[in-house]
């Protein structure tokens, strides 16, 4: 018994090394430093790399499906949001901003959504501040319950999105992706985003430095703040 449970631990440790090889290989020290990310508070140390898609007025099927609908969000829905794993203070506080939710449901049960905003925002996760001005959107948390994946989901959430901002002359869509998200980054590429934009942050002691490599529109290529780099921005 000992002697099977060390060989599968040795077994484990095996895999986990090779997996750090590989993603080393393929990031070079930058994987390095998202694993120190991962197992340290954000204000202590944190990195991300990130890449910023658009696409302009995209066309989206809609997944048909019996017992299967699409639609925006409401208030109504907050408690059914936490299936999601989503808090209901936090989805109230989104919606009060003026931020957008779709959903899908299945059976009247929830099981995907995704969110989007406008005007100037600080995206947290990479560091960056987008203007959407009057033409543009940003979407960002789509998340799909796991059973669900593979289904097209979160295809009709976008869908739903684009039908919202869409006639209101947003036609320009943005997301933002880690570039350590591989299955986000496939997708990227299968819906023919163009990659118009490039930040790197670093976090340490509370003080973050964001480098812009390249941006959809006239930035600052440093910014160096502790918490919002800019006032105006509201943070998603």
């Amino acid at each position: 018994m000992v002697g099977r449970f060390g060989l599968r631990k040795n077994e484990i440790v095996r895999e986990k090394l090779k997996n750090f090889r590989n993603e080393l290989r393929t990031h070079g020290w930058k994987h390095v430093w998202r694993n120190l990310s991962w197992h340290t508070p954000n204000w202590l140390f944190y990195y991300d790399h990130s890449i910023n898609g658009l696409a302009i007025k995209t066309e989206v099927a809609m997944p048909e499906e019996e017992g299967l609908s699409f639609r925006m969000a409401t208030t109504v829905d907050a408690e059914a949001m936490q299936a999601l794993g989503m808090g209901t203070k936090e989805f109230l506080r989104r919606l009060k901003t003026g931020d957008q939710c779709s959903i899908a449901l299945r059976k009247d049960e929830v099981r995907s959504m995704c969110w989007a905003g406008i005007g100037k925002l600080w995206i947290k996760a990479s560091g960056s501040v987008l203007d959407c001005g009057e033409d543009s959107l940003y979407v960002y948390n789509g998340y799909t319950l796991s059973s669900e994946r593979g289904k097209g989901l979160l295809k009709g959430c976008y869908r739903v999105l684009f039908d919202y901002y869409y006639p209101q002359g947003r036609t320009k869509v943005y997301n933002a992706i880690s570039i350590f998200n591989l299955v986000s980054r496939i997708v990227n590429k299968k819906t023919g985003l163009e990659i118009v934009g490039e930040t790197v942050l670093f976090r340490i002691l509370g003080l973050s430095i964001c480098y812009y490599k390249r941006w959809p529109h006239p930035t600052r290529r440093l910014r160096i703040f502790v918490r919002c780099p800019d006032p105006e921005a509201r943070p998603v």
